[in-house]
């Protein structure tokens, strides 16, 4: 309803965060004049995520807790895997 919508404009449009199946995606665009965002508490696969999203849009992730039976891998948007 009115804060679902709310909430979902800030992660998905604001933060451009995408839930798929197999990967969470993630490609912020802030607003000018808009210096950062910090989300905590994303819940995704059993895991707990904070994001931070600087004035030049530079994400960090931070895993909070992790669900062992499902392990995360980050990849860069150059390619590279962690």
């Amino acid at each position: 309803t009115g804060m679902g919508g709310f909430l979902q404009s800030i992660l998905n449009g604001y933060l451009g965060l995408r839930v798929r199946l197999e990967e969470l995606e993630l490609y912020p665009q802030l607003l000018p004049d808009t210096t950062g965002v910090i989300v905590r508490g994303i819940s995704y696969l059993g895991s707990s995520l904070d994001l931070v999203v600087d004035e030049d849009e530079q994400a960090v992730v931070t895993v909070t807790a992790l669900n062992a039976a499902y392990p995360l891998q980050v990849q860069h948007v150059n390619g590279t895997v962690e």
